[in-house]
């Protein structure tokens, strides 16, 4: 009876400890861009495709309402609404229709969040002598991605604008925008959700009268390893295999840990039964897919 009371003691805390993460919870993908090189006030934004071939020049109302909730500024170009360039790219901020935001977490920092930044973009300047940079179409394949719009050596006097819906349009090229392969928040999200995961393993091991020291040998040992598995095949795959998106290779990741763990410690962890190393197993997982989801939120909310 003690037994069945600790099983069901543990399935009710597992599953009330992932309810309790409410249904925005979780990672979601980001976009870091940080303008250097230019010393004009600006307003920044950036422009995605959009399907129609025409777009609504918006009212004033209408473009309080977008930016009360996703802009970084209390006043938007006016040079922007309505404005839709050769490419079908227009304004992120106020035509984009799901959840969106354009942040300023520090100076010329711009920061895309909420919902899912575009696949693609262009980075749109809007100087306070009215003139518009625009760089060439940016491509985002990591989950979390970083870049720099570096525009030290753009000499703006020497370019020659072209007049895109009476608006006087400089194109940067690919040369001045480049990525940042984030290592640091990678580092630091594979700290958290190891110490984390071994924290909270340890302790359901203890919860089901596991004393032996070879039973938390085993657990350490192969914790290490799987969650080690699993973090190279997130970098790997946020960095060479944007088919599947992070999503799907966290996803398989946990699932191959999973099937992995059960079968070490089905063989392995023998100081109680087999069934209970294998509902182990299955605590164990959910513990350590819910803290992965924590930290990778973690990392992105405080990077």
């Amino acid at each position: 009876m003690k037994k069945i009371v600790l099983i069901f003691f543990l399935l009710v805390l597992s599953f009330g400890f992932i309810s309790s993460f409410n249904a925005d919870m979780g990672p979601k993908p980001t976009a870091t861009i940080k303008v250097i090189g230019i010393e004009e006030p600006y307003y920044f934004d950036i422009l995605f495709y959009v399907a129609n071939h025409e777009i609504d020049v918006l009212t004033e109302t209408e473009v309080a309402e977008q930016i009360e909730y996703y802009y970084y500024a209390d006043e938007y170009p006016d040079i922007l609404n309505g404005y839709k360039d050769n490419d079908n790219y227009a304004s992120y901020t106020l035509y984009r229709d799901i959840p969106h935001g354009v942040s300023n977490p520090s100076p010329n920092t711009f920061f895309l969040g909420y919902a899912y930044p575009p696949q693609e973009f262009k980075i749109a300047l809007v100087m306070e002598s009215g003139e518009v940079l625009i760089s060439d179409i940016i491509k985002r394949d990591l989950f979390t991605a970083e870049f720099v719009y570096d525009l030290t050596d753009y000499d703006i006097s020497s370019e020659q604008p072209v007049l895109i819906d009476g608006v006087n349009v400089y194109q940067t090229g690919s040369d001045y925008v480049r990525e940042i392969i984030p290592w640091k928040n990678i580092v630091l999200q594979f700290v958290l959700t190891v110490f984390f995961t071994l924290l909270i393993e340890v302790g359901l091991l203890a919860l089901m009268m596991y004393k032996l020291k070879n039973s938390y040998k085993l657990v350490l040992i192969v914790n290490v390893i799987t969650q080690s598995i699993l973090h190279i095949s997130l970098i790997l795959g946020t960095l060479f295999a944007s088919l599947f998106g992070f999503i799907g290779v966290f996803v398989i990741g946990e699932l191959i840990v999973f099937i992995l763990e059960i079968i070490l410690y089905a063989k392995f962890l023998k100081e109680q039964s087999k069934l209970r190393a294998i509902l182990y197993a299955f605590l164990a997982n959910i513990a350590s897919l819910v803290i992965g989801l924590f930290a990778i939120d973690l990392v992105s909310k405080l990077f």
